[in-house]
């Protein structure tokens, strides 16, 4: 039997102190607010593991750390009172919980301790917390890997571009490095390039298209919907009705490369997935087409470059950050070097979009393991079905 229970039973809620600096830092124990980690501090709060709980604000999320952490005061994080708590148990639980309709009734929405404390719970024993928690465990960590894969995918793409056009290391008709192998070289307003190589803006390769499409003129139709929340959280489309989409927005296609032209220094470049017929995305990012449709991994690549990036943070309207935008007309002035021999750009993109196909895929699987995640979720915690009766080895397969 599960023991029915309060929060303030079992567990309190531990304050988080004011903190200096900590956006400044890269290394150290992380930092936690409201909404989750905002930085590195020197400083350790508590040993890990952690169970954070946002204390202040209109959203209050709960998060987990494994490390030892440090919590501001806009958090609380979470102390067992007993050991018959698991603190990552604890975390999926609360996960299910909805903190947000706990409002302490002040000018700033806030979650009160007593309101917490108040809060009815079904409390397993250790063993079966346990159990659960490495069930659902199984599945972040399928995703993290996930993750962690494309991360990595990434990273080489972009050395891989550095490599062939800003350091000119592309295999020359030898096979060998253009540059390591003697390459001839000649003066640009960029600098040294290859010889025979120009000096092109961006609309020598794509263009903008910003074909308008109305989803609420079709509303039983169900379009895939490409956001800035939803790259945010995941790089998955959301799937909406046309009746619930009341803007208009552009028509993605599969060739398509999105760039947000809403606050550059956050950078999001994004190749569609275009699982149906009907991708849109809001009207937030920028939609480049290829004008070669072999060449999109350049396309991407480039988009995805240090050097454009720094250009788009370098042409920006508006004086705050959370207002700043890009006018898409003027992405297409971006100066970059391009060869004179395609063959060049068509091999690199083929590489390219291999990376980015199994990008996708993981992306793709991720979402299936995150419903799946979501949907055993409440029917764990309510104890509608119970861990022995599942096989661990058949979810995460």
């Amino acid at each position: 039997m599960w023991e029915k229970t309060k929060w303030g039973e079992i567990a309190s809620l531990e304050y988080g102190k004011a903190l200096k600096d900590y956006k400044n830092k890269t290394t150290g124990y992380p930092v936690f607010g409201t909404n989750g980690p905002i930085g590195y501090t020197d400083k350790m709060m508590s040993r890990g593991p952690g169970v954070i709980i946002g204390r202040k604000g209109a959203y209050r999320g709960v998060h987990y750390t494994d490390s030892a952490f440090y919590v501001i005061d806009t958090a609380y994080f979470l102390k067992p009172i007993k050991n018959n708590l698991d603190l990552k148990w604890a975390y999926y639980n609360l996960k299910n919980t909805d903190i947000n309709n706990l409002d302490s009734g002040s000018a700033i929405p806030s979650t009160s301790r007593s309101d917490f404390y108040a809060l009815d719970t079904l409390l397993p024993s250790i063993k079966e917390q346990i159990k659960i928690r490495d069930l659902l465990s199984s599945l972040d960590n399928k995703i993290e890997l996930n993750n962690a894969i494309n991360k990595n995918l990434e990273e080489m793409a972009q050395a891989l571009f550095k490599r062939w056009f800003i350091d000119f290391e592309f295999p020359n008709e030898s096979g060998e490095p253009y540059k390591s192998d003697g390459g001839e070289f000649e003066e640009s307003e960029l600098g040294l390039i290859p010889k025979g190589w120009k000096v092109k803006k961006l609309e020598y390769i794509c263009r903008i298209d910003t074909t308008s499409v109305t989803p609420s003129a079709t509303p039983d139709e169900t379009f895939e919907l490409y956001s800035i929340p939803a790259y945010d959280e995941g790089k998955f489309p959301v799937f909406e009705a046309g009746s619930t989409i009341k803007s208009n927005k552009y028509k993605v296609n599969k060739g398509s490369v999105l760039i947000s032209k809403l606050n550059p220094q956050t950078k999001r470049v994004w190749a569609p997935l275009c699982l149906t017929p009907d991708a849109v995305s809001s009207t937030e990012f920028i939609n480049f087409l290829s004008l070669n449709s072999g060449n999109r991994g350049f396309l991407y690549s480039l988009l995805d470059s240090e050097s454009f990036y720094t250009y788009l943070c370098s042409n920006t309207t508006g004086s705050t950050n959370s207002r700043q935008r890009v006018l898409p007309k003027s992405t297409l002035d971006f100066r970059f070097v391009f060869p004179d021999n395609e063959e060049v750009v068509y091999q690199f993109s083929k590489m390219i979009e291999n990376y980015l196909n199994l990008m996708q895929t993981l992306i793709y699987e991720n979402r299936k393991l995150a419903i799946l995640r979501d949907t055993l979720l409440p029917k764990l915690m309510s104890g509608e079905i119970r861990v022995p009766l599942v096989e661990q080895e058949q979810v995460t397969g």
